[in-house]
């Protein structure tokens, strides 16, 4: 499977406290020890992105490269159809790297690997609020996304492939 995983899993895997989260380093670790791969984009936007944020870890360049040599790195197109875009922005989801990340999931198997509140996910109280919520459901179902946080994909995905 291929699964976008926002950077925010990177950097709550890789920093130190109070920002580091043991369930997504645990997800990054069995993910790059399995068989799925990396989604990023034609345009390098995704790559960018985590460059902006990850290049002072130096177990992000371990990991990626990890995945580069062993062919798990997969690139798609980020384009969304207009009507989920239109709805996406009514539903006030409109920074351009979550939709880019969002595009990317809906142009390969629709599985994106998420904590941040945007998304109707993580720890924050605002990830549980009405508007974040309505963006998860309408991901969920009129998109046909799944969206996992760093515990829901290692049960799931990355565990499930062993069984």
């Amino acid at each position: 499977m291929r699964l976008v995983i926002d950077t925010n899993i990177w950097v709550k895997a890789l920093t130190d406290l109070p920002h580091y989260k043991y369930d997504c380093e645990s997800f990054l670790i069995h993910f790059v020890d399995g068989i799925h791969s990396l989604v990023v984009d034609y345009k390098w936007e995704i790559l960018k992105e985590y460059d902006d944020n990850l290049k002072a870890f130096e177990r992000y360049r371990i990991f990626y490269t990890m995945l580069e040599k062993t062919g798990r790195i997969s690139f798609t197109d980020t384009t969304i159809p207009s009507k989920h875009i239109k709805k996406l922005n009514e539903l006030h989801f409109h920074e351009k790297e979550d939709q880019i990340f969002t595009g990317a999931a809906y142009n390969t198997d629709k599985c994106i690997v998420t904590e941040d509140s945007d998304y109707g996910k993580g720890t924050e109280e605002k990830s549980k609020i009405d508007e974040k919520q309505a963006v998860l459901r309408y991901m969920q179902e009129e998109m046909n996304l799944k969206i996992y946080d760093a515990s829901e994909a290692k049960r799931e995905l990355v565990e499930g492939e062993r069984a």
